[in-house]
């Protein structure tokens, strides 16, 4: 499913991105990303491949950012288990498009693109490995920017979905694309008392400069136990991003992204402390 929105506050219903299936995948779609690639928008996904017990990423294309995105015939990466999920492409400032991928205990991976995105060149390389250290028994869900110096990979671990998930959002950086990076050693954002198991996430950077990070969280007092989509804004500090001064998703805020066309300050401020980010029920 696809939302739209002006303001990252109100959200409507735009349709299935994705809604004839390349003949590859069985079940299982998931973890879509949308990159622009040249002239054309190209939609990255997971999804479980026919034929064998692992799933793989595929990627489709499409004229409009809102679809529909036509599949092409074959994955562009295999892997056993769930190994090959969680996709995320990365267009350099030289103009390298970059896959990364991983999960199910393996190390997060990269490889290149073609030039149009939809095949891969070269062997991949892990760049980042599980560890013994806090949630990173298993690292998944890779999502890398470039902030003054540095590449930072922002990842997610360990266990998102158990009826009581341990999972948070990891960082480490690297000066350059494909590593070696470099632990940040805690979460930037984990549990608290309100909120469960955030992870997988995006970031955004609005009108003003301002990034924001984009992720899913379980509402504790939510009885429907279905993840919820959330946003808060991120700071730099001593060259680190921090999202609410560590003490995880926030519940309340004085800030807003600013659109090309920001509302009045106070107006702003009261729509972001009556509307909670709730994405449609089966992302």
């Amino acid at each position: 499913p696809m939302l739209r929105s002006s303001d990252l506050i109100h959200w409507t219903f735009e349709g299935d991105a994705l809604p004839t299936l390349p003949r590859w995948v069985t079940t299982d779609v998931w973890a879509p990303h949308v990159a622009r690639i040249q002239d054309r928008y190209a939609l990255y996904f997971a999804a479980r491949q026919f034929g064998t017990a692992g799933f793989a990423i595929g990627v489709a294309t499409s004229d409009s950012p809102t679809g529909p995105f036509d599949g092409e015939r074959e994955p562009l990466v295999s892997g056993r288990g769930f190994v090959a999920i969680d996709p995320f492409v990365l267009t350099t400032p030289d103009g390298q498009n970059l896959l990364y991928w991983g999960s199910d205990g393996a190390p997060i991976r990269v490889q290149r693109l073609s030039s149009d995105g939809l095949s891969v060149r070269g062997r991949s390389q892990p760049v980042l490995y599980p560890s013994g250290r806090e949630y990173e028994g298993l690292i998944e869900a890779p999502w890398i920017i470039h902030h003054g110096d540095f590449y930072y990979l922002m990842y997610s671990g360990d266990a998102c979905c158990e009826p009581d998930p341990h999972y948070a959002v990891l960082g480490a950086r690297s000066e350059s694309p494909f590593g070696p990076f470099e632990p940040l050693g805690r979460p930037i954002l984990e549990a608290n008392d309100d909120f469960l198991g955030p992870g997988h996430n995006a970031t955004i950077r609005d009108a003003s400069g301002q990034e924001w990070i984009v992720y899913h969280a379980f509402d504790r007092n939510d009885i429907t136990a279905q993840r919820q989509l959330f946003i808060d804004p991120i700071e730099w500090v001593d060259g680190w991003p921090r999202v609410n001064d560590g003490k995880g998703p926030s519940t309340t805020s004085t800030e807003v992204p600013q659109a090309h066309s920001p509302p009045k300050k106070q107006d702003a401020i009261s729509w972001f402390r009556r509307e909670r980010l709730v994405v449609h029920p089966h992302l």
